[in-house]
């Protein structure tokens, strides 16, 4: 399993891609499914509520979760509260993030001295006196920090679980940076002499972006370095041409870019054994994933080229799921071994909602808003025999069925 973050910026998303990657156009990260619900790939919970994680890789593990585990499946099962007295746990860490090698450039006098010996008197006239690092001049040590509160306890029917957790992480980039909190709740009952297990989950998060402008990156490596980063009337130095680069911190601080995002995910699961063949087990799971999100932002109305943009764009997402499955499960003397049998009926309802407008030289512009729903629901079932310890046989069988095709081809 390869993890990576996807940039450097404070809070980006990662990638995942379990024994490589499957398809050159399609998407390569694995299903990811958290209590039960299925989660996309950016990981937004706090890891200090995760209590394990399950990697399925081959076809008998995730044939019964269907195609869209073609690239594997991700199990994270978050913590759970113990039966005992409260306890208040706290964990927290610190981190410091720099740079660690800069693109080798010229430095101003090396500039100087090449424009001097091979430039004309017209080139020669535009060199400054200054001697700017760009890259120092866009870059800093980010300090970040991390905390969580937990508290849980209970009694032998019923334990508990809540967590808080604060995340403020700046980017490497000027004025980059991330700030989550989030909150879980986890409470599991027992009843009748463990007959009947009820576990009803909730994870919520809130995500405040501040993104700095990453063409600052590279003009950083390509602006000059004789000039100075101001004029000496305090505004952004800049070439008059139009096609010449900007400066680097100018588009830093003179560009804004933010981000805000609400999600909010929950279950309720009940499993029942029956009391008179207790190898049974019912099980009925009902879920949600709703999100909400806004990005936003504007030039400074100095900006020396005289573009006045302002954006703002919005989007919410809706996944609606439930599952409904048996589970018989009983050993066999005279094979030394189990037998084991799954089947059961899967829906999820998933809609999709974004708008937004743009506005450049006055001009304004507004995005088609969309709106898309997706509709799924699956029959499997599975049988695993268990031979003599040492042999497994295991059968998959799954019928899906989308909204995306026609009536006649669902």
């Amino acid at each position: 399993l390869d993890i990576q973050q996807s940039n450097g910026e404070a809070g980006a998303g990662i990638s995942m891609t379990l024994r490589g990657n499957r398809s050159i156009s399609a998407a390569n990260s694995p299903l990811i499914l958290v209590d039960g619900i299925e989660y996309g790939s950016t990981l937004d919970i706090s890891a200090s509520d995760i209590e394990s994680m399950e990697i399925l890789k081959d076809a008998s593990s995730t044939a019964i979760y269907g195609s869209r585990a073609s690239n594997g499946v991700i199990i994270i099962t978050t913590k759970k509260g113990k039966s005992g007295d409260l306890k208040v746990n706290y964990n927290g860490n610190v981190s410091l993030s720099e740079i660690s090698t800069k693109v080798d450039v010229l430095s101003a006098n090396q500039l100087r001295d090449y424009v001097t010996t091979f430039g004309n008197a017209n080139q020669q006239a535009l060199l400054g006196t200054a001697n700017t690092d760009w890259q120092n001049e866009i870059y800093r040590k980010a300090l970040g920090t991390d905390h969580n509160v937990s508290l849980s306890g209970g009694t032998d029917m019923l334990t508990y679980r809540a967590s808080v957790g604060l995340t403020d992480m700046n980017g490497i980039l000027k004025r980059d940076n991330m700030n989550r909190a989030t909150t879980g709740v986890a409470l599991v009952g027992n009843f009748f002499d463990n007959h009947l297990k009820i576990e009803l989950n909730n994870k919520t998060s809130i995500m405040r972006n501040n993104y700095s402008n990453r063409g600052a990156i590279g003009s950083a490596v390509s602006f000059d370095p004789t000039q100075n980063v101001t004029n000496p009337d305090g505004t952004y130095f800049e070439w008059n041409q139009q096609l010449a680069g900007r400066n680097p911190v100018a588009l830093i601080e003179q560009f804004n870019n933010f981000g805000t995002n609400f999600r909010s995910l929950g279950n309720i699961q009940t499993e029942y054994k029956l009391h008179f063949l207790p190898e049974l087990k019912l099980v009925a799971n009902l879920g949600y994933d709703y999100t909400s999100g806004r990005s936003y932002g504007d030039s400074s109305t100095d900006y020396a080229y005289d573009v006045t943009d302002t954006y703002e764009n919005k989007n919410y997402s809706r996944n609606r799921l439930m599952d409904l499955f048996f589970n018989y499960k009983r050993d066999i003397n005279t094979i030394k071994g189990s037998v084991e049998l799954t089947a059961g009926y899967n829906y999820q309802n998933l809609e999709y909602y974004g708008s937004g407008f743009s506005v450049n030289n006055a001009i304004i512009a507004n995005n088609n808003p969309y709106y898309n729903e997706l509709n799924l629901q699956s029959f499997f079932g599975r049988a695993i025999i268990n031979l003599y310890e040492k042999y497994i046989l295991t059968a998959t069988d799954r019928r899906d069925g989308s909204s995306r095709f026609t009536e006649d081809y669902r």
